[in-house]
């Protein structure tokens, strides 16, 4: 394997990817909101530069806009729904009551 100046070390790798799933990930879940509440009329890029405002106000600037486009669209990310209406994301409870002294029987 050649070392030319594309040459990267596992470790370098490694590292700017836990950097950019980080700051991917928190900018997700800003988007993730104002997409879940947004008022109809506006566009994806109204939400994304929006977004981007809240998520520089709180952290900082956000430099990774062109691997998010990418990562976004991951399985990940994806928004799943149940026919309850919840999001994926949530678990219910794996105990349930079977009557109102909660035993079976």
């Amino acid at each position: 394997m050649g070392r030319g100046e594309d040459y990267r070390l596992p470790d370098s790798i490694s590292g700017k990817w836990t950097d950019i799933n980080r700051k991917c990930t928190n900018f997700q879940t800003v988007y993730q909101r104002l997409f879940s509440g947004w008022k109809s009329g506006s566009n994806d890029e109204d939400i994304t530069q929006t977004a981007l405002v809240e998520y520089t106000e709180a952290n900082g600037h956000f430099p990774y806009m062109r691997c998010w486009q990418i990562l976004r669209h991951s399985p990940k990310w994806a928004t799943v729904s149940t026919p309850s209406g919840r999001s994926g994301n949530t678990r219910p409870s794996k105990r349930s009551k079977t009557n109102e002294s909660g035993y079976s029987g």
